[in-house]
């Protein structure tokens, strides 16, 4: 395990993109994994394991608003009790 995470010091700089361009964003994983979450929540259905299905739908809806949200900026800020921005609670 050892050199296994002294690989991974000294190949992960070099894994760092250092000049990042803004892209147009990529949709197609998001796909895939709502997917994924609709073949496991339609079987749960199925096999009446409701709790499943809720948590399944739950999970589909915060990965896809993270995901066209962009998962974090100003929205982890907004809807944080202590704003980290500037020290003053909301």
């Amino acid at each position: 395990m050892a050199v296994a995470l002294l690989m991974l010091a000294f190949v992960t700089p070099a894994l760092i993109n250092k000049n990042p361009a803004r892209r147009a964003p990529d949709f197609h994983p998001l796909a895939v994994w709502l997917g994924a979450i609709l073949l496991f929540g339609i079987a749960s259905a199925e096999h009446g394991m409701w709790m499943s299905v809720m948590l399944d739908g739950a999970i589909a809806v915060l990965a896809a608003t993270f995901a066209i949200r962009g998962g974090g900026g100003d929205f982890y800020f907004r809807f944080t009790i202590f704003d980290l921005r500037d020290g003053r609670g909301l």
